[in-house]
C-alpha cells in the first residue's frame, strides 16, 4: 500500500506487515468478505453506477486476490484492459492463478496506492474499495487516482468507517467492555476515512450519495483533505 519510513501501520495490509506464513488466512478472510451478501449488494450497486463499459481501461487499486477485478474485466470485454494494482506479492498470485483458471483477461501489476504504475490520463475507470482505511495519507492515493484518470473518467470509491463502528446485537455491558483500552485498537491506519471521503474532491462531479460515484471533469483535480 505504501507507507513514509516514519509511520507504523497498524493493518497487515501494508507492505511492513506481509507475511506468507499468513496468507492463507488472509485470502480465507478475502474470500470470506467476497461471499457474503452486503458486500455482493454493495459491489453490484457500485459497479451499476460505475458502467464500466467495451473497450475501457479500467485499474482496481488494492486488488487483493481479484476477485473485483475479473469482474471488472468480463465487463469491458476482451476490447478493454483491466489491470488489478496489488503490493502484496502473494495475493497478487492467486490473484494471477484465478483469473488463468477462470480464463480471465485481468492482469495483475505489483504497484503502490501512492505512486501508481501507470502514465497520466491514461485510465477510464478506477475501482478501490477498502482501501484508503489502510493509508496514513489517503488523500495521496487520491491524487494518484486522478492523475492518471482522463477526463471524463468514472471513479468508485468504497470504504468503510470504523470510527462510528456499533457492535450489535451485543449486552450494553460487555460491548462497553469491549470498547475500551487496550482492545480494540483501530484495524486500520485511518479509521474514518469513510465518513471523510463523503465529499468529492474539487473537480469532480458527484451522482450518487452513499458511496460516491465521481466523474473527473478536469486535468487538474486535488484530492480531498483528510486532515
Amino acid at each position: 500500500m505504501g507507507e513514509s519510513p516514519h509511520t507504523r501501520p497498524t493493518s497487515e495490509f501494508h507492505a511492513r506487515n506481509f507475511s506468507t506464513a499468513d496468507v492463507g488466512r488472509l485470502v480465507a478472510g478475502l474470500d470470506a468478505q467476497d461471499g457474503a451478501d452486503g458486500v455482493r449488494r454493495l459491489r453490484a450497486w457500485a459497479q451499476s453506477a460505475l458502467d464500466p463499459r467495451p473497450g475501457e481501461q479500467v485499474i482496481d487499486v488494492g486488488s487483493g486476490t481479484g476477485s473485483q477485478t475479473l469482474a471488472l474485466a468480463a465487463a469491458v470485454g476482451a476490447t478493454g484492459d483491466t489491470v488489478g494494482i496489488e503490493a502484496n506479492p502473494a495475493l497478487r498470485e492467486v490473484a494471477e492463478q484465478r483469473a488463468a483458471e477462470a480464463g480471465s483477461t485481468a492482469r495483475f501489476l505489483d504497484g503502490d496506492a501512492l505512486a501508481l504504475p501507470l502514465p497520466d490520463a491514461t485510465v477510464d475507470v478506477v475501482w478501490c474499495e477498502r482501501v484508503l482505511q489502510h493509508l496514513s495519507e489517503p488523500d495521496k492515493a487520491v491524487g494518484e487516482i486522478a492523475r492518471v484518470l482522463r477526463p471524463g473518467g468514472r471513479v468508485v470509491l468504497i470504504d468503510s468507517d470504523w470510527a462510528t463502528a456499533l457492535l450489535h446485537p451485543g449486552d450494553p455491558d460487555a460491548v462497553a467492555a469491549l470498547m475500551r483500552e487496550p482492545w480494540p485498537r483501530p484495524p486500520t491506519r485511518t479509521p474514518d476515512v469513510g465518513s471523510r471521503t463523503s465529499c468529492p474532491p474539487r473537480g469532480w462531479s458527484s451522482t450518487t450519495s452513499a458511496r460516491r460515484r465521481c466523474s473527473r471533469t478536469t486535468r487538474r483535480c486535488p484530492g480531498p483533505s483528510f486532515a
